[in-house]
């Protein structure tokens, strides 16, 4: 088994790392030959597949008995801590290696990582940890220059190697059908900022409702009150399997069919700092009673986060 990643740029990956830390820290990274991808996902929760291609890496090399696919679990915090590290110095070697614990050598390994950096704190105790099994390493070297001194930094982050059995139980949600597929706009960001003033404890839902105009409506409920938000123009609506990252292909039926779906409200709102990073937007009504919000960072398709929230019944 190996795994060595290098990269000169580490904006794009920070950035989107960081903006899924406050949903949950503990994810599976998953590498294959063509991609790193972040699985964030809990029963009865909204799932986040968050994939980045191996093209935006200097160096991607994998090799594995399980056809080339290395997953793991790993606390994000920890990983998006070193990045921000390297982000702050004069430098752009960072590398990323897998390396093996043995659990009989975990004295030498708790003198390696103590030290000042927070990214290295309670890492020995977690691997000295009995229940830590399938011990392994993500190495992170880097060096720095100052005043014509090279610093070299390296930061150790414990993660459990999953077994192939556990790994294949990791499914991406798969959509049946889709109902619905709307771009939305850049500034679309301005409804989440509207809907995060709302307190989740008096609104406990959220109800999307739309239409194969391009009409979309937010309607909140609570005992004694009900808003209700739209977008003042009519959204652009696509055919399932038309790339919706192009804006020429608009889709206008004759006919108005109304899609709804009603959501948890924190479920929803949680995707707001995701919506703040990402260029390209489209929300997907799909069933059975699904939204998924698919964004990519920029233009390019080597950032994606695709976001499945499930429906409930009110």
């Amino acid at each position: 088994m190996k795994l060595k990643l290098a990269l000169s740029n580490c904006n794009k990956i920070k950035n989107s790392v960081a903006s899924i830390l406050h949903i949950r820290k503990q994810c599976v990274l998953r590498f294959t030959s063509r991609h790193f991808i972040v699985i964030s996902s809990v029963v009865n929760e909204p799932q986040i597949w968050l994939k980045f291609s191996c093209l935006l890496f200097d160096e991607y090399e994998i090799e594995s008995a399980n056809n080339n696919q290395i997953s793991m679990e790993c606390n994000l915090e920890q990983l998006c801590q070193v990045l921000r590290n390297f982000d702050k110095v004069n430098s752009s070697d960072l590398t990323i290696r897998l390396q093996r614990v043995n659990p009989s050598s975990s004295s030498s390994a708790n003198s390696t990582l103590n030290g000042d950096n927070k990214a290295n704190n309670g890492l020995a105790a977690n691997i000295n940890n009995k229940k830590f099994k399938n011990h392994a390493i993500l190495a992170v070297f880097y060096s720095e220059s100052q005043q014509n001194i090279i610093i070299h930094h390296t930061f150790k982050i414990p993660v459990r190697l999953l077994k192939k059995k556990s790994d294949l139980k990791i499914v991406e949600p798969e959509i049946n059908k889709i109902n619905l597929l709307l771009k939305l706009p850049g500034d679309f960001i301005n409804i989440f900022k509207r809907i995060e003033r709302f307190k989740s404890s008096k609104y406990k839902f959220l109800k999307i409702n739309a239409d194969e105009k391009g009409n979309l409506n937010l309607i909140l409920k609570s005992d004694t009150l009900i808003v209700k938000l739209g977008w003042n123009s009519n959204l652009l609506v696509q055919k399932n399997g038309e790339n919706y990252k192009d804006s020429s292909n608009i889709f206008n039926p004759n006919e108005n069919n109304d899609v709804s779906v009603v959501l948890r409200l924190n479920d929803f709102k949680s995707a707001s700092k995701i919506c703040q990073i990402c260029n390209n937007t489209a929300i997907i009504m799909s069933e059975p009673n699904v939204i998924i919000l698919h964004l990519f960072i920029d233009e390019s398709d080597d950032a994606e986060f695709i976001f499945y929230i499930n429906g409930v019944i009110e």
